[in-house]
């Protein structure tokens, strides 16, 4: 009786025990499993800036490092060439000293397991500052307002790519190409927004290409409200740009945008 009463001792103790080791396993298993399928996303604000190409990206929880692939964009195809490893980091972010049109993603490193990529995001390096600014006052007959007073711009565009950059004219077409923004010099904030249209003198079309490798003054326009000069010539200007990468062969939705600055040396450029 003694005998039988141990062995059900023995027997529940390694009943309990086995319960024990698949508790303990099963989170572990589930955690590796839901690693795999876990997927992190390059900010909206990754871009090209002074020469580098910044990313940022969210965290995968469990990850101890993550691996950055780039792809190269064809500029005579538009397509994405191979895949290739680019950096390995354990920070959330990349500001590497780089050039080109690019696609970039990245997946999150767990020991031997591996994350779902990221989506991937293009970084084309291009920049522009607006390196002149003049002001026409309205017209004006016997102290009737014929027009608004125009405001010219002159942004100087420098393509580091060996892609082109197609600029279009704003309109239904296209919808806003291009915004000149008025920012408090000490906050930034913005004090005053107002579209801006390409100088061209054509409203269809890749109305204004860049070259790769090449620098060129871009010209736009946009009309003031009655006194906007006075009350925001001393601020600090902004303008947000638009252009086509590689116009000629690829899909006119690809579109892409930067922002420059009157006293800015380069710009940072982001997939809109």
């Amino acid at each position: 009786m003694k005998k039988a009463a141990n062995k059900i001792l023995m027997f529940a103790a390694a009943l309990m025990a086995a319960l024990l080791i698949t508790a303990a396993a099963g989170p572990k298993e589930a955690s590796a499993a839901s690693f795999t399928s876990r997927k992190t996303a390059i900010s909206k604000t990754s871009s090209y800036s002074n020469s580098y190409v910044c990313l940022k990206w969210s965290r995968i929880s469990g990850a101890v490092k993550y691996e950055v692939y780039r792809a190269k964009v064809n500029p005579k195809t538009g397509k994405t060439g191979a895949w290739k490893k680019w950096k390995t980091t354990k920070k959330l972010s990349l500001k590497v000293k780089a050039s080109g049109d690019y696609k970039y993603r990245v997946r999150g490193i767990k020991k031997n397991k591996k994350s779902k990529w990221s989506s991937a995001k293009r970084v084309f390096a291009a920049n522009a500052r607006i390196t002149k600014m003049g002001y026409t006052a309205p017209d004006i007959f016997f102290g009737v307002r014929l027009h608004s007073a125009k405001l010219e711009l002159r942004v100087l565009v420098t393509n580091k790519t060996s892609s082109p950059m197609g600029f279009v004219p704003s309109g239904t077409r296209f919808g806003n190409q291009a915004t000149l923004y008025a920012l408090n010099k000490t906050t930034g904030k913005k004090m005053k927004s107002w579209e801006a249209d390409l100088d061209t003198g054509t409203f269809s079309g890749i109305a204004k290409l860049v070259e790769a490798k090449k620098s060129q003054s871009v010209y736009y326009y946009c009309f003031l409200d009655d006194n906007d000069w006075d009350k925001y010539k001393n601020c600090k200007f902004m303008m947000s740009i638009s252009f086509y990468p590689n116009p000629e062969v690829e899909d006119i939705s690809t579109q892409m945008a930067f922002a420059c600055t009157k006293s800015a040396a380069d710009s940072s450029l982001a997939v809109k």
